[in-house]
């Protein structure tokens, strides 16, 4: 525990490159976290579609998701025709983004993170006002317009993939090893919250039964809500806290960005994003919120 309230602390008291960021519930990240946040939204519409008894909805946002986006590649048809830094803005008509890494000249990809409101299509929130598009404007970097047309992916964080990739992940973790032990699977969260929502048994590579055919309905939403929220959500909060404290080099002043980064991702994940900035707006759609229930 004393490592862990070391780690937190510094979640307050430091500062990564001179950038700040918004509170996490009264939690300072060092590091931007913001799309990170969001997946308690995906959390939110798998509920809301559970509680209706949309399966078919549900199984869409959970797979697919479409609040928490990733950084994303821009493919350009036409390479640069001179470098841009890291940090610089990224335009396409209302879209905004900034690179997260250096562009050099005759480079044909971007990595860019985007900053304005675009949400995916399984999302309950329908905005795609702020997303770059293959069919869009020319795309700007610092006002230069370098590219059209362009080829455009939208990658988002799912709920499913932090138990379908926990076996590439989080392998050798103390927390996850224990788990995986116990039911037989690396992706036994998965497993779990796939059988419910479809109403069927899983018997696969799991050591313990996981039986939903013929459950009532209300067996099999309830059992799909808490396995994604405790089990997925849960184990990759923790794989994050592990990966910090494993990977942090102790008495090196600069070289822990990555780390303070990954339990950020971990506060990020627990927390949620409607607790907001001081963490008292909680309405049930996140691990913190699930805890302060029980």
């Amino acid at each position: 525990m004393d490592i862990i309230f070391y780690l937190y602390m510094i979640g307050f008291l430091t500062y990564v490159n001179g950038q700040s960021f918004d509170l996490i519930a009264g939690y300072l990240p060092n590091s931007d976290v913001m799309e990170h946040l969001k997946l308690d939204l995906d959390q939110r519409d798998f509920e809301d579609f559970l509680n209706s008894k949309n399966f078919s909805a549900a199984s869409d946002i959970y797979v697919n998701g479409g609040n928490s986006m990733k950084s994303m590649k821009i493919r350009m048809l036409k390479p640069l025709g001179q470098g841009f830094a890291k940090g610089a803005k990224v335009e396409q008509g209302n879209a905004r983004g900034i690179l997260i890494a250096d562009a050099k000249k005759s480079d044909s990809s971007l990595k860019v993170s985007v900053t304005s409101k675009c949400f995916g299509k399984f999302s309950t929130t329908k905005d795609t006002s702020g997303c770059f598009t293959d069919t869009g404007e020319s795309l700007k970097i610092d006002g230069v317009d370098v590219a059209s047309p362009i080829d455009v992916t939208l990658p988002y964080r799912t709920l499913a993939g932090f138990s379908v990739a926990a076996e590439s992940k989080m392998k050798g973790q103390e927390m996850f090893e224990m788990y995986k032990a116990f039911y037989g699977a690396g992706d036994y969260a998965d497993k779990f919250v796939k059988a419910a929502l479809k109403g069927e048994d899983e018997t696969k590579r799991v050591n313990i039964p996981m039986d939903f055919l013929g459950k009532e309905e209300i067996f099999r939403i309830e059992c799909a809500k808490k396995g994604s929220a405790y089990w997925s959500v849960w184990m990759y909060v923790i794989r994050e806290m592990e990966d910090a404290v494993t990977d942090c080099n102790s008495g090196c002043e600069f070289c822990n960005d990555a780390k303070v980064h990954a339990w950020d991702e971990a506060v990020a994940f627990y927390t949620g994003s409607v607790g907001g900035k001081d963490g008292e707006q909680w309405r049930g759609r996140c691990s913190t919120d699930w805890t302060r229930k029980r």
